[in-house]
C-alpha cells in the first residue's frame, strides 16, 4: 500500500472505531486471495461492508475489479475511496440508514 493509501487507511480506520465499528484489514497472504478489498468493516447491528483505499490517482487492478464485482454478486457492499472525506460520508451513511451507498 503506497504512502497516500496507509495514511488514507489509518485516518479512516480511528474515524471508524470512534464510530464504533471494526476495521479488519484483508492481507491477501492471510486468506489466501489476491485482490480482496483492503478493509472490511463490521459496525453494530450487523452492518458490514469492503473498502478499497486508492491514493487519488490510483485504479483498480484488473483483479480487484473481478473481486470487487465477485462480492457485490454475493450482495455485499464494495465502495472504492480515494479521499477522507469521502470515506467519512460513505461511513456516516451507513451507520444513518444502513444502506448501501454508491
Amino acid at each position: 500500500m503506497a504512502k497516500l493509501e496507509k495514511n488514507l487507511d489509518r485516518k479512516l480506520k480511528k474515524y471508524g472505531e470512534e464510530k464504533g465499528g471494526l476495521a479488519i484489514k484483508m492481507e491477501s497472504g492471510r486468506f489466501g486471495k489476491s485482490g480482496f478489498p483492503d478493509r472490511l468493516w463490521l459496525f453494530p447491528q450487523g452492518v458490514m461492508f469492503f473498502m478499497e483505499l486508492k491514493a487519488p490517482d490510483g485504479e483498480n487492478t484488473d483483479l480487484q475489479l473481478y473481486r470487487q464485482n465477485q462480492l457485490r454478486k454475493l450482495g455485499f457492499m464494495v465502495v472504492v475511496v480515494n479521499d477522507y472525506t469521502r470515506g467519512k460520508e460513505i461511513i456516516d451513511s451507513v451507520l444513518k440508514r444502513g444502506v448501501r451507498v454508491q
